[in-house]
Order: structure tokens, then C-alpha cells, then sequence
């Protein structure tokens, strides 16, 4: 079965959606990682904290692992 056809199918099922794009491909990965195994909001406050203390993420792969926890 196609993409396409899954798609019409959950269309059906669910109704359109409609994509939005919310960050950079980077930030949407590291997002949907830090919200793997905790809540919405504690993830969102983990990323915004990376985001505040460190500006970008090559700044984040320079930190020291103790420093990002």
C-alpha cells in the first residue's frame, strides 16, 4: 500500500490534518527525544532550558554531559 493510500485512509478515518511546521529539523528531533519518556510539559521545559543556557545546539554537542544535565 502507498503513502498516499494511508494517507486517504486516515483522512477518511480521522479527518484532514493539516501540517504545520513548528522548528528546524534539528530542534523537532532533539524535541521529540527529550519527550520520549516524560510529560509535555516537563519536556517542553527541558528543551526551552537547552535553548536559554546554551543559544544553539553546537553548543549543546560542545557541553560537557554533566553540564547539560
Amino acid at each position: 500500500m502507498a503513502v498516499c493510500e494511508i494517507n486517504e485512509l486516515l483522512a477518511r478515518e480521522y479527518g484532514d490534518h493539516r501540517w504545520r511546521h513548528h522548528r528546524d529539523p534539528l530542534s523537532e528531533l532533539i524535541a521529540t527525544i527529550l519527550s520520549q519518556n516524560t510529560s509535555d510539559v516537563n519536556s517542553g521545559r527541558a528543551f526551552a532550558s537547552l535553548v536559554a543556557t546554551f543559544g544553539n545546539w553546537e553548543e549543546v554537542a560542545r557541553a560537557d554531559v554533566a553540564e547539560i544535565a
